[in-house]
This record gives structure tokens, C-alpha cells and sequence, in this order.
């Protein structure tokens, strides 16, 4: 028999649970229908109708509790309306109980899926828990392919990115996640996402965490004795999953975590600044003084309409409000209002509004500001870019402080991770001679409108939509504008354009052109680089070489010749040349570090003497070209 003070916070739990749910329903109608009530039960049926079917399934897999979870009530759903949605005409539950079922004791989401902070683009990220001994090869072999099927299902129906993890029990228990990978600098996440699981999971379907119930307010409630209890119940009768106590999270990981979000904040940076704004409050305060240690205390006292970002962010402001400057307080509050996607003059009363409507009365922004950060999507896109900078900038000053504050509890792993993010980082916004430049953006949603080319007083200017006033970039050399669209994947077909001027340029040429280069070279992607790159001196990996694109097509003289270069850090540089010797010598030094340069070229299909130009340049590549090569 469990101690009383279980039974009431599993009771406390519960009605907290419900109401995520039903906050998730209010946020996404069909998708949280999909992920709350059908994937628990896709997980437990094997019907050839069903995604997540395996023909010749040696043993059942089941989630547990599945036949009587509560959720199946909601909205009078139930098995029926699960089998009308694949067509299936078997009659009676397909929900039958096997002893020898391979059992699944917990799915859950964690992050901002039924929260405040979910918004259109959000993903939903599953943690499927399991226990491996219970697997042989042949299930284990299965359950990865019913996965990978139910997943190719998500990706098909559903509007939300979902992305389901297995995960093994004693893993979470030991706080092993495991590396981070090609996405990181290398640091794992260890605690700092158990911290994060604990207080914004939703409990799908299956058993609730023993972190959330083995506690009392003043501390009298062993953990690990609790978590021994249950351990020997039979794992089918008992309602409780052992994912380990969290007491406290190291420095270090708190400091590796400030890497991670760093290197997230080149692509999101509106979701990283909040995320380092609690990273660098946890390594201000005491370790043992987790936020979601107070969250657990305020839902299980009874507050169980607590949305864990709002509480999270007035956790965040309340520390903030006297340690920084008035901007950069204001800064942070105007970045969590975005990355909400508020709207002032939104009245409904949903539970996402109440949230927000508590949170900025305690911290208030203007009326003003709110429109101003309402109409984000509509700034010009200079506008935009300007606030990505601003945002990178506090990002770094952040973790300024950070390192400043706290280098010496960085462990030996992050000590390396320091180098390759410095230089990532430096690949990724220094300027350099050459060198195509990545501009700041705030969100994957800028409102650029097409990008126009303007030839003017020799140069070329670029221009997003109707914006004549605000140059994006220019140069005299066209190819490096061109290089510029490209890389920082600006560039769609239909939506690039060209004033009328007196140069040979053509509109469909730059087409032509931008396609090639995307197609061969790519666009800036700060994950593409494997980080061990960046440990060694860089070199380079590709080359195309464009002959005459300012020229006329009758022109037979090769007179320019542009060269864009990416190398191993994944920079691209745009170099031209006016004469064969400069190209000759530029080819000839060219930073290789002994290892094959793939290069193709680009020539204009009218040019007069096609073949003959074309060959003279490959004839010059290979000629000077210190090693062997393959061209295309």
C-alpha cells in the first residue's frame, strides 16, 4: 500500500495532466486528436488498416494502461471512431489483453506542445519509454519498424512536426542521453533535459513519473525508497515509472547546455535567447534550486492550471528584473511576446491568453509595444534582420558573462566544444575578405517578397519585394549577388526579379545560374559542417567557376571569370578575375590541404564558342591544379 501522500499527488498530477491536454486540444484540434488518443493506441493494435502494421508480428506490443485511459472519454472518443478513421469493419475492441505483450510503460511530449509558448511552427517531440531487457532481437527489430511506420504516418496527416524517441528507462534514470550529435558542438544534455522533461511533459498515455508523486513539501518522503517500492511490484500492476530523482543539476552541464543553445541560436534564435536566459539563471542560484522543483510544488499544492513556460518565464523575470539593464529586461520580455506570437486584440479566452494576460500584468509591456511585436511578420525584412542581430548580440553577451563567470566548472569535453563553437560562430558572422556573408534571422518567416536586381552606376543592388529604400547587399560583381540569394537561401524562381538595365545580364540567366549554384553548393547550414571540421585549418572543398556572365554571348575573349569557393567550414568566398593569368595563379594557390577539389562550371548555353571556351578554362583548372581532381 502507497503512502496517502502519493495517492494525492497522483490525484494532483492527473488533474494537471488533463489540463495540458486540454490546452494542447485548444492550441491544435487534429494533431494533439492524433497524438493524445490515436498514437497510444496505434502503438498497442496490429491491424493491416493501421499505420505501424508488422506482418508476422511475433508478440503484441501495448502501451500501458491504454485500455482505460481516461482520454479515450474525451469527447465520447473511443475505439469505434479509431477504427471508422482506417476503415476497419472488425467488430469489437482490437484492445485485447496478452499476457506475453511487449509492454511500452510510458509516452510523453516534452517542450512547448500545450503551453504558452506553442505556435504554429512548433514541433512535438515524443518520448516513448521502454525497458530493453524485456525485448528480444526479433521485437526489438519490430518495434523500431512500427516506429519508423507510425512516424512516416505523422509526417504525411499531421500539421505539427512530430518526432517520436525511444528512450530506455535506465538510460533517463542515469541521466544518459547520449551525445547530441551532428546538431551540437558535442556536449550532452544530460540533466539539464531531465530538468526539462520533468516540467513540461505531458503524460500521453502510460505510467506517471515517480519524480512527480515521491515528494512532500518539507521533505519526509524518501525517493529512492519509494522507487525500490515500486520496483517490486509486478510492472503491469503498478501505475509509476522510475526515470530517476533530480535533486540537483551539475555547473558544468548548465555551462555545456549554454553551448548547445548557442549553436542553436544561428538558426533559432528567438527560442535559444529565452532558453539561455535560464540556463544563466540556474548557474546564478543554487544548484539544488531547480525551477522544476517549484513547479512540481505549486501544481502539487493545488495549482493545477499552471502553464510551465509562463511559470518558467516569471521565474526568469522575477531574477532579471533587478540584475540587468532596463533594456535589456525590456529586451527579454518583448523575446518571449514574440516567441509566443501574442496577439493584443485577440479575445478569446482561451487558456493560452489567461496565461499570457497573468504573466504581462505582473510584467507589463506597453499596449504599443505589443501591436509594434504583434505585426512582426509584416516589418520590412530589414527591419527583421536588424532584430536577428540584436538578438545575436545579446545572445553573446550572455554567454560572455556566462563564460566570464563560470569557465572553471566547464568540463574537459566543453573545454573543446569552446573551440569549435568560437570558430562556427566566426564562420558563421565574421566578415572577411570575399567572403558571402549570412544575414541574422529571427525567425525561418522573414517577409521578404521576392528579391529584385538592380543595376545601377555599374553595380548591382539588391532589394526585398517593394522595399526600394533599404539595400540587402551590393557589389559590383553580379555572381557574388547571385551567391548571396543562394546562400542565404533567398532564392525561389518564381520570385526573383530584375529591373530593365543595359547590361547582356538576363533575368532567366540568373535563374539559370542561382539553380546550379544552389544545386551544387547549397545554402548556409550551420549543422551541415561536421564540428570536427572546425578543429583543423580549413580547405577547400568545392569550386565553381563561372566564365562571361557579364559578357556578351558573341564575345569569344574569356575577359571574366568568377571562382566561388566553399570550404570545410562551411564559408563560401566569391573571388573575380579579369585576365587568365590572375585565374591561372588563383587556381594554382588554391587551399586544398592536398585533398580533391570538386569543381563544375557554369557558361551560358548561347555563348558562341561553347565548347572551345569551356575547354580552355578545364584545360587551365587542370594544368595548374597542384593534385589530381575530378571536374564535372
Amino acid at each position: 500500500m502507497f503512502n496517502p501522500v502519493v495517492t494525492k499527488n497522483s490525484k494532483s498530477f492527473r488533474a494537471y495532466n488533463d489540463y495540458r491536454k486540454s490546452v494542447f486540444y485548444e492550441n491544435s484540434p487534429r494533431d494533439s486528436e492524433r497524438i493524445l488518443y490515436i498514437l497510444p493506441w496505434l502503438l498497442s493494435v496490429n491491424e493491416p488498416e493501421c499505420p505501424g502494421y508488422i506482418d508476422g508480428l511475433k508478440r503484441d506490443f501495448r502501451v500501458f494502461g491504454v485500455e482505460n485511459c481516461g482520454q479515450y472519454k474525451h469527447q465520447q472518443k473511443n475505439e469505434d471512431f479509431f477504427k471508422r478513421a482506417f476503415g476497419i469493419r472488425k467488430k469489437g475492441s482490437l484492445l485485447v489483453s496478452k499476457a506475453d505483450s511487449c509492454m511500452i510503460h510510458g509516452v510523453y511530449t516534452i517542450g512547448s506542445v500545450g503551453t504558452i509558448s506553442q505556435t504554429q511552427i512548433s514541433d512535438c517531440d515524443i518520448w516513448i519509454c521502454y525497458d530493453r531487457s524485456e525485448f528480444d532481437p526479433i521485437m526489438w527489430k519490430q518495434f523500431n519498424q512500427k516506429i519508423n511506420l507510425i512516424k512516416g504516418w505523422f509526417d504525411n496527416f499531421s500539421k505539427i512536426q512530430v518526432f517520436l524517441f525511444l528512450c530506455e528507462i535506465k538510460d533517463i534514470r542515469k541521466g544518459d542521453f547520449g551525445s547530441v550529435g551532428s546538431e551540437s558542438s558535442g556536449s550532452t544534455q544530460q540533466n539539464v533535459l531531465k530538468e526539462e522533461f520533468y516540467r513540461t511533459s505531458i503524460l500521453i498515455c502510460g505510467k506517471i513519473p515517480c519524480w512527480w508523486v515521491a515528494y512532500e513539501e518539507w521533505g519526509r518522503m524518501d525517493y529512492d525508497s519509494f522507487a525500490l517500492e515500486t520496483s517490486q511490484r509486478p510492472v503491469e500492476e503498478c501505475d509509476y515509472i522510475d526515470l530517476g530523482n533530480l535533486e540537483n543539476v551539475p555547473r558544468h552541464e548548465f555551462f555545456g547546455a549554454t553551448l548547445w543553445q548557442l549553436n542553436k541560436s544561428m538558426v533559432m534564435p528567438m527560442k535559444s535567447i529565452i532558453k539561455m536566459a535560464l540556463l544563466k539563471m540556474q548557474l546564478e542560484v543554487e544548484q539544488d534550486n531547480l525551477v522544476c522543483h517549484r513547479f512540481r510544488q505549486r501544481v502539487l499544492s493545488g495549482d493545477y492550471e499552471l502553464d510551465p513556460m509562463a511559470f518558467t518565464m516569471e521565474e526568469i523575470f522575477k531574477h532579471y528584473s533587478n540584475k540587468s539593464s532596463p533594456s535589456d529586461f525590456e529586451f527579454l520580455k518583448e523575446c518571449f511576446y514574440l516567441k509566443c506570437e501574442l496577439n493584443p486584440f485577440d479575445k478569446k479566452k482561451s487558456k493560452k491568453n489567461k496565461s499570457a494576460y497573468e504573466l504581462f500584468k505582473q510584467f507589463q509591456l506597453s499596449k504599443e509595444t505589443q501591436i509594434r511585436l504583434s505585426k512582426f511578420k509584416d516589418w520590412i525584412v530589414t527591419a527583421q534582420i536588424n532584430l536577428g542581430k540584436r538578438l545575436f548580440v545579446h545572445l553573446l553577451k550572455s554567454y560572455d558573462e556566462i563564460k566570464k563567470n563560470h569557465e572553471g566548472v566547464a568540463s574537459k569535453a566543453a573545454l573543446e566544444d569552446l573551440t569549435i563553437l568560437g570558430r562556427k560562430i566566426t564562420c558563421g558572422y565574421q566578415p572577411k575578405k570575399d567572403k558571402i556573408n549570412v544575414l541574422l534571422k529571427p525567425s525561418s518567416e522573414l517577409n521578404l517578397g521576392g528579391i529584385i536586381f538592380v543595376n545601377r552606376n555599374d553595380a548591382w543592388y539588391l532589394y526585398a519585394g517593394t522595399d526600394k529604400k533599404n539595400v540587402l547587399f551590393s557589389s559590383s560583381d553580379i555572381t557574388s549577388a547571385i551567391a548571396f540569394v543562394v546562400w542565404n537561401d533567398f532564392f525561389s524562381p518564381v520570385a526573383t526579379k530584375m529591373e530593365p538595365n543595359p547590361t547582356s545580364v538576363t533575368l532567366q540567366e540568373i535563374i539559370n545560374l542561382a539553380t546550379k549554384m544552389r544545386n551544387f553548393l547549397g545554402t548556409c547550414d550551420v549543422f551541415e559542417t561536421d564540428p570536427q571540421n572546425y578543429l583543423t585549418n580549413n580547405y577547400i572543398e568545392k569550386a565553381m567557376v563561372i566564365i562571361n556572365f557579364e559578357t556578351h554571348h558573341l564575345e569569344r575573349e574569356i575577359s571574366d571569370i568568377g571562382v566561388i569557393c566553399k570550404n570545410s567550414w562551411g564559408e563560401i568566398f566569391a573571388n573575380r578575375f579579369h585576365s587568365l593569368d590572375e585565374f591561372r595563379e588563383f587556381i594554382g594557390n588554391m587551399n586544398n590541404g592536398g585533398r580533391l577539389v570538386d569543381f563544375t562550371y557554369y557558361l551560358k548555353r548561347n555563348c558562341i564558342d561553347y565548347e572551345k571556351v569551356l575547354g580552355r578554362v578545364k584545360s587551365i583548372v587542370m594544368t595548374s591544379y597542384r593534385d589530381d581532381f575530378f571536374g564535372s
